[in-house]
């Protein structure tokens, strides 16, 4: 997510997030998968994740007995914190979705933060990584 963060800069990225969910609410991701950022107007502002790649996600998802956990978008010369837009775009996923937000200042990396989103209010949520 950071390399695909930082190579976009100055656009937005964004992608999926794919992994188990276990009965206990822990998830853990097992593979990202990279999205194409096609919005028409103002891709350093905005995202919209190519259609095709989520198919291709949720056919990796299926094939690996896993499933999306949520997405990821980057933030080029912003915080890592959700915006309306960001509020908009999650709504309809509802609240079993994860979104990862990645802060990046002139190609560097400068935050990451995960978020749910549960009646409409993004709560921040904990996130514990492991190095492959």
């Amino acid at each position: 997510m950071v390399a695909h963060a930082e190579e976009s800069f100055p656009s937005e990225c964004c992608g999926v997030l794919l992994g188990i969910a276990a009965a206990s609410g822990d998830r853990e991701v097992v593979r990202i998968l990279r999205g194409r950022n096609i919005h028409p107007e103002n891709p350093e502002r905005r995202f919209d994740l190519h259609p095709a790649d989520l198919l291709a996600a949720d056919d990796w998802a299926r094939e690996n007995g896993c499933q999306i956990l949520g997405f990821y978008h980057s933030h080029p010369d912003r915080p890592a914190e959700p915006s309306e837009i960001d509020r908009q775009w999650a709504g309809p996923w509802g609240d079993a979705y994860s979104h990862v937000i990645l802060s990046v200042r002139s190609r560097r990396h400068l935050a990451s933060r995960s978020w749910v989103l549960r009646e409409g209010v993004f709560g921040e949520q904990s996130v514990e990584t492991v190095s492959a």
